[in-house]
């Protein structure tokens, strides 16, 4: 991805984005790529070449918290419907009236509340290693509904969410950050039910 595509702009939110912009040929429509944990807009880096070579128009963001835009401290800045403003504001920016999404992994979450709020300004969308995500109602029961997806899965798919909010889980990670890009993208799918879908077993390997 040549690195002088990539653009900044601050959102009405007042967040600073970093992200990837590829005008389309006549005629071509624009695909939003959207990233999911821990990438960033790198993950695209083989894709954009391909659909750039075909004329298409290549929208490849940086999410809040990752790359080089900005990284607040708030959980609450990370709606879905704040995420969906601030990609609203960079279409507007750039003159862009519809995107083809494509979401992968925690991607898929951002991509679904811009369908939900936005639909005019999408034309396509594709979702990878998941499906859509629709919003959860207030008052939702997320333990027990967590519990339904244990029992449905097998194992416990989001154990290690609960090791990324103990206060230490920062450090560790930053410490071991060999060990924990393993993990992550492992060779070996069972890594990840080993450890990340075990309590306990991330802070473990």
């Amino acid at each position: 991805m040549d690195p002088t595509r990539y653009k900044q702009l601050k959102t009405q939110r007042g967040f600073n984005y970093s992200y990837y912009w590829s005008p389309p040929a006549p005629g071509k429509p624009v695909i939003f790529f959207a990233h999911g944990f821990p990438a960033g807009s790198f993950l695209w880096r083989k894709q954009v070449p391909f659909f750039e070579q075909l004329g298409y128009g290549l929208l490849v963001p940086d999410f809040l918290g990752y790359g080089a835009t900005d990284k607040p401290t708030d959980p609450k800045v990370y709606i879905g419907s704040g995420h969906a403003r601030d990609f609203i504001d960079i279409l507007d920016a750039e003159g862009i009236e519809k995107v083809i999404t494509v979401g992968h992994d925690w991607g898929i979450y951002p991509v679904s509340r811009l369908i939900n709020y936005h639909p005019q300004r999408v034309a396509a969308c594709a979702f990878l290693a998941g499906g859509y995500s629709p919003p959860v109602a207030k008052g939702t029961d997320r333990a027990a509904r967590h519990e339904a997806m244990k029992k449905m899965y097998g194992y416990d798919a989001f154990a290690y969410m609960r090791f990324f909010v103990e206060p230490d889980a920062p450090a560790i990670i930053e410490k071991h950050i060999d060990s924990f890009i393993s993990l992550v993208y492992p060779e070996k799918v069972q890594l990840w039910k080993d450890h990340l879908c075990v309590d306990g077993g991330a802070r473990l390997y």
